[in-house]
């Protein structure tokens, strides 16, 4: 039932089954969700930082890139939603990504619908910038 075919976003549930509407989900049955991710990991993504999300399923893997944000709720107990908008709501795990649903590989996306098992990898990347403005004002 995997069809990845939406165009501007991919989700993966918690949830065991999936039905022909569900043209963004990729994976079902997922053992985490937003609300289970650790505080510090959390805070990371709220920062704002680039966001890659690989997804690796029976040797074949795909990259996606997109982008934190200081409001994402991270509270879903259900799913998480990778979009290619800056729509955000309890489910968003990334903004502005590169990729949507049927963007991915369709390799990939063959062995998901062989029922094969998805291992998702999120790396964060934030950086500190430091801005010093120093104004000259008459003496």
């Amino acid at each position: 039932m995997v069809r990845a075919t939406h165009p501007s976003t991919f989700e993966i549930t918690s949830e065991d089954h999936l039905t022909e509407k569900g043209d963004c989900i990729i994976a079902v049955s997922s053992s985490m969700v937003p609300a289970e991710i650790p505080r510090e990991i959390r805070e990371a993504i709220r920062k704002g930082g680039r966001i890659r999300i690989r997804l690796s399923c029976d040797g074949i893997v795909d990259t996606v890139t997109g982008w934190g944000h200081q409001s994402l709720p991270l509270s879903s107990d259900r799913c998480f939603i990778c979009r290619k908008s800056t729509y955000i709501s309890p489910e968003t795990l990334a903004i502005k990504c590169d990729k949507a649903a049927r963007d991915l590989d369709r390799a990939l996306v063959q062995k998901l619908r062989e029922g094969k098992e998805l291992e998702v990898s999120v790396q964060i990347e934030t950086r500190w910038i430091s801005c010093l403005t120093f104004l000259r004002g008459s003496l």
